[in-house]
């Protein structure tokens, strides 16, 4: 049975790579957004970063540190490039239509 619970994400709409300094202020924002959550009795499962055709090399360091911490609060953390999203939205749009045999 799956988790019920929300993903927190941000969404960043670039070309080319996602600049380092977006990525920490994406990450210090979703920081933000989990304190939030902890006053309510929303579950919050884990983060998700959107954008760019990926990280650059300190950008990776960054994500690799985020998903750390994020493990060590019981959480996911995940970054998806803008190619990652053509596919996912595609495997999605394939299974609605196979469902409604489209």
């Amino acid at each position: 049975m799956a988790k019920k619970g929300v993903i927190l994400g941000q969404d960043k709409n670039y070309k080319g790579k996602l600049p380092t300094k977006e990525l920490e202020k994406a990450i210090n924002k979703l920081k933000v957004r989990l304190q939030d959550h902890f006053d309510d009795s929303t579950k919050v499962l884990g983060f998700e970063i959107n954008g760019g055709d990926d990280l650059t090399k300190p950008g990776h360091k960054k994500m690799d540190e985020f998903k750390k911490w994020a493990k060590e609060k019981n959480l996911d953390a995940e970054y998806n490039s803008n190619s990652d999203l053509k596919k996912l939205t595609q495997v999605l749009r394939n299974r609605v239509d196979n469902k409604n045999k489209n």
